[in-house]
């Protein structure tokens, strides 16, 4: 049994906001080995966010229709769009997506790739477009 630090108990495997112990510390490893996966199977993947500037207005972040401008750049290559109420909030091709976060800001969610050399690739390929559209529309 675990003990909290608001002074409740519990049964089984420690949260990860529980302080490490020397007696929990193998909870946390056997926790963690409950998750593992073959080798064969191990993938990474990236998230990108990134906030948006304005070079004609003094490099005030862009606002929503700004926003919208940079989405419907990536828009002609995709083949899933999502909406919410008239307003496009991703864009994505299968594989990656392209989001708008709650602050405003972009978020690149690369597909998870095998080799960090592919990861690399497609972010490299994203960052290529995003330097497209942000030229086309006066952004930074």
């Amino acid at each position: 049994m675990a003990h909290r630090q608001d002074g409740g108990t519990r049964e089984g495997f420690p949260l990860l906001t529980d302080p490490v112990s020397k007696d929990s510390a193998p909870l946390f490893v056997e926790n963690l080995l409950r998750g593992e996966k073959p080798r064969a199977e191990w993938m990474c993947g990236v998230e990108f966010e990134l906030f948006g500037y304005d070079r004609a207005r003094s490099f005030e972040r862009i606002d929503a229709e700004q926003v919208q401008r940079v989405l419907a750049g990536f828009a002609p290559s995709s083949n899933d769009i999502v909406h919410e109420g008239g307003t496009v909030v991703e864009v994505g091709d299968g594989q990656n997506r392209l989001t708008v976060e709650p602050g405003g800001q972009v978020e690149f969610s690369g597909a998870p790739q095998r080799r960090l050399a592919d990861v690399e690739r497609e972010l490299r390929r994203y960052l290529s477009r995003l330097r497209e559209v942000a030229e086309s529309n006066r952004l930074a």
